[in-house]
């Protein structure tokens, strides 16, 4: 069956706004609200997925806290966001763990001194699994594909509780993270760092066992848009930085691999009824041709140790 992108890829209706809780898509990549964010941190749309988590906390913060007086980052290490974040905001903290064994390359440098004229910027060194700020003091909470490496589903699981208490009532928790379309979740060893990417089983467990709710229901529907494609995650690595990363295989040692993508969450401390996760019971059956040139593309890009 021919590939048919305008049968299966709906139009874009930019009077409706894109889900806050959903899972990345190519073509999220060309709403105008999209390509308006990307531009306030001075980039163009080249479809990669952390471009993708720029632009939805982003758009989390616009239509969910428009009016947050004070902000968090956990494990933001040097985000491009952080300059925009901190725009109308008495004070924005970000934390990792700035100039601590261990740290992420993100973290080698604080970010009062990337942005020094950022007043209401304070830069706090904190492991997330241990999170000392003070509980109910923030309006707007955002953690940016950090959590999947402090260890397994129940210490994820710990650290988004964790989170959920800095929130003021009315606060709101954005956070993005990696997934996995298996029916289990898929741990990768320490590379340098362990990643833990999450299938939906585990995600519901952000809603259920955290006292956190979701904004509205958590789409895990994806688009068979042919830019959807798995390609190997270092790919980018390797020189080829304009080849899409919104959709790839995770490989890090041969034979060894899941495919996987990025899922973005808004929570907050109210029920509003939205806790339930939206899905395609077809949606591997349709994905396969789309994995398929995957496959094709990554084998005249990669070594054959990480060809599937």
């Amino acid at each position: 069956m021919p590939f048919d992108i305008q049968r299966e890829t709906p139009p874009i209706d930019p009077a409706v706004p894109i889900p806050l809780c959903k899972l990345v898509d190519a073509v999220d990549f060309f709403r105008p609200e999209f390509v308006a964010h990307l531009a306030r941190i001075g980039q163009s749309p080249r479809l990669h997925n952390k471009q993708w988590e720029y632009a939805q906390v982003l758009e989390a913060r616009a239509r969910c806290a428009p009016n947050a007086r004070r902000l968090a980052g956990l494990g933001c290490g040097c985000e491009m966001t952080i300059p925009v974040l901190c725009e109308g905001a008495d004070e924005f903290v970000a934390t990792d763990l700035y100039g601590a064994p261990g740290a992420w390359k993100d973290a080698s440098r604080r970010p009062d001194q990337v942005w020094p004229h950022l007043r209401n910027l304070r830069v706090h060194t904190m492991d997330m699994r241990k999170i000392d700020l003070p509980a109910e003091s923030f309006d707007f909470v955002s953690s940016i594909c950090a959590i999947e490496h402090v260890g397994r589903a129940d210490a994820i699981v710990d650290v988004v509780r964790q989170a959920g208490r800095l929130l003021r009532p009315d606060g709101v928790l954005f956070c993005s993270t990696e997934y996995t379309f298996s029916e289990r979740d898929f741990y990768t060893p320490p590379l340098p760092t362990s990643t833990l990417f999450m299938c939906k089983q585990t995600l519901r467990r952000f809603f259920t066992e955290t006292g956190l709710h979701l904004v509205e229901p958590l789409d895990l529907r994806l688009s068979l848009h042919p830019l959807n494609i798995p390609l190997w995650d270092q790919i980018n690595n390797r020189g080829y930085v304009n080849l899409p990363h919104v959709l790839y295989r995770t490989q890090p040692l041969p034979l060894y691999g899941c495919y996987a993508a990025v899922v973005s969450m808004v929570l907050a401390r109210e029920d509003r009824g939205h806790d339930r996760i939206i899905e395609d019971p077809d949606q591997m059956k349709k994905l396969a041709p789309l994995f398929a040139l995957g496959r094709k593309m990554s084998r005249r890009l990669t070594m054959p140790q990480f060809w599937w």
